[in-house]
């Protein structure tokens, strides 16, 4: 555990160092710069270009996570392995422009019922699938390669970074919001050039061709794998943007910025589950191919049991202060409330489950994965037919709680049925109780006139508070080995 727990912080330092810059940006410069049409339409062509890179991917990705270790030899330069990914995603980007351009008269005309803007800027699809595709690649091979945060620096700090400095130059009037999405696609391309330039810096660039090497059983598991990894990939992209593309289908433009500022809200809790996500799918497919049980259910359990820690304490501080950043944000995004609270309960129950989904892939039984992601992304869709008409961006954001609610509870399952684990225990009940004391001891404070003094005060009891408990009835070994690890920095320090 010690690897992941060391890469983990620091991947979840960068995610949060990016979300102070996402909150910033987000919650304070868009909307008061932005439209909330142009604040929909960023949101919108980001979520389907997720789609279109994930499909592009032609679940090499999954190959990636899954099989690298067999292709894993520094000095034979992995075996000729990043010559056949970057032949793939190549092809995959092809046909992603093909099946654009014949879909694209249907999209502008039907979806948004001719909306100008989308149909002005739709061509931005292209530049944005090709970052995103080759983003997510370069990633997930430097995760193979024990380097998992690196990716995390670069688009959730550095792209914010330029996001910001980019959206100061529209507030003073330099230029106007097309120069602006000009500029922001170029820079969320950036992440993907730095990756490449990292992968050239390690001197694990290669494209020569190992001829003969992949025999004819890895053939066939890479066919598998690949097969299997595009459906589960694109059905959890699809779980994860669909949504904004029916908000902005059922309802309009509009609808889909103040959506895409609740649900950025509301989806924070979910950061350190990506940083653990990366690093533990390494472990955990090497562990697989060790047959070294012991290894991946301590990784399950300890992974669930943190994250709901952090996950619950990230929501409940988000939820004690939700007056006051709906205060900060113009009148008009005050209907997102409750999408906050139902998109963290979502995003909760997906960390419930921890590294579930990835113990599940990278095993043999990977294809139930795929099952269960094709089928929550149905879940989605359907229910989204039948709440967003009726409840607006509230029914958004329950279809994606339902269809969460169906994956986590669908991997808690299986894990638990064919292998006898799961990860709970009485911790996960101190926990909750710790998490509601907490919540308690804020409720009934009195509102300080200041906004930021009344966050800073609400959240330093609730923290206060929060992390006595966890200590006092000692939760977590790790929590108290980092926590006792700072005391003897700050006394370091002091002599």
């Amino acid at each position: 555990m010690g690897i992941i727990i060391k890469q983990s912080i620091r991947g979840t330092i960068y995610s949060y160092l990016g979300v102070l810059l996402g909150v910033v940006n987000v919650l304070v410069l868009m909307p008061n710069i932005l439209l909330t049409e142009e604040i929909g339409l960023i949101n919108l062509l980001v979520a389907i270009s997720n789609i279109f890179a994930e499909f592009s991917t032609l679940g090499f990705n999954q190959v990636t996570t899954r099989l690298f270790s067999y292709f894993r030899n520094k000095q034979n330069k992995n075996n000729g392995y990043l010559f056949i990914i970057f032949s793939v995603v190549t092809v995959g980007f092809l046909l992603s422009v093909l099946v654009f351009f014949l879909i694209k008269p249907y999209v502008v005309k039907n979806s948004l019922e001719g909306s100008v803007l989308f149909e002005r800027n739709v061509l931005f699809l292209l530049p944005l699938i090709f970052g995103t595709l080759y983003y997510t690649v370069f990633d997930n091979l430097l995760k193979v390669l024990y380097s998992s945060t690196i990716g995390t620096l670069y688009k959730e700090v550095i792209f914010r970074v330029l996001t910001f400095v980019n959206l100061i130059f529209v507030y003073f009037g330099i230029y106007s919001f097309n120069l602006f999405f000009l500029i922001y696609v170029i820079t969320l391309m950036l992440p993907a050039i730095m990756l490449f330039v990292e992968i050239m810096r390690r001197r694990e660039l290669s494209f020569r061709r190992v001829r003969g090497f992949i025999s004819s059983e890895l053939k066939n598991q890479i066919i598998k794998v690949a097969s299997f990894g595009m459906l589960s990939s694109v059905g959890s992209i699809v779980v994860l943007n669909i949504d904004k593309y029916l908000v902005a289908s059922y309802l309009d433009l509009r609808a889909t910025g103040i959506y895409s500022i609740a649900f950025f809200i509301g989806s924070l809790i979910l950061k350190p589950s990506t940083a653990l996500s990366k690093i533990s799918s390494v472990i955990l497919a090497d562990s697989w191919k060790n047959n070294d049980l012991r290894t991946i259910f301590d990784v399950y359990r300890q992974g669930c049991l943190h994250l709901y820690l952090v996950g619950i304490y990230i929501l409940l501080g988000i939820w004690i202060n939700i007056d006051n950043i709906f205060s900060i944000l113009p009148e008009q995004y005050s209907n997102g409330e409750y999408v906050v609270l139902i998109i963290g309960l979502a995003y909760l129950l997906e960390m419930i489950s921890g590294p579930g989904g990835m113990i599940i892939i990278t095993s043999k039984h990977f294809p139930l994965l795929t099952y269960m992601r094709v089928s929550s992304g149905l879940v989605l869709v359907l229910a989204g037919y039948f709440l967003i008409p009726p409840y607006g961006i509230n029914g958004a954001a329950l279809s994606v709680l339902i269809s969460h609610f169906v994956l986590s509870a669908a991997k808690i399952t299986f894990i638990y049925m064919k292998f006898k684990e799961h990860p709970f225990d009485k911790n996960f009940l101190i926990i909750s109780i710790i998490a509601i004391v907490s919540y308690v001891s804020v409720m009934f404070l009195p509102v300080v006139i200041n906004t930021y003094i009344d966050i800073l005060v609400r959240s330093s009891i609730f923290s206060g508070v929060f992390l006595f408990l966890l200590l006092k009835l000692k939760v977590s070994k790790s929590v108290r080995d980092i926590f006792d690890n700072i005391i003897r920095q700050v006394i370091k320090i002091k002599n």
